[in-house]
């Protein structure tokens, strides 16, 4: 069976996601950032979720774990303007 997730970001807790699993009705992660997050999404036809915080990295999170890239450009590269956040 498939899982399927539902992700949350409450205004008053702006550092963390909230990762809800759907088939069971129970809270399977809690992501906590240094910084607030600024987008996330998942993506297409996966179980990634992607996500930002204006620093110069990619985190991503899947039922396997977490984890993070950096991102290897100047300063003034925005991932949020990624089509992944569109």
């Amino acid at each position: 069976m498939r899982t399927f997730f539902i992700k949350k970001k409450l205004d008053n807790m702006p550092n963390v996601l909230w990762i809800w699993d759907v088939n069971t009705l129970s809270l399977k992660t809690v992501l906590i950032q240094l910084q607030p997050i600024k987008n996330f999404t998942w993506c297409d036809n996966s179980e990634y979720l992607l996500f930002c915080t204006g620093a110069p990295r990619v985190f991503f999170w899947s039922k396997e774990g977490a984890s993070v890239c950096d991102i290897p450009f100047g300063k003034d590269f925005s991932f949020e303007k990624n089509l992944y956040f569109q």
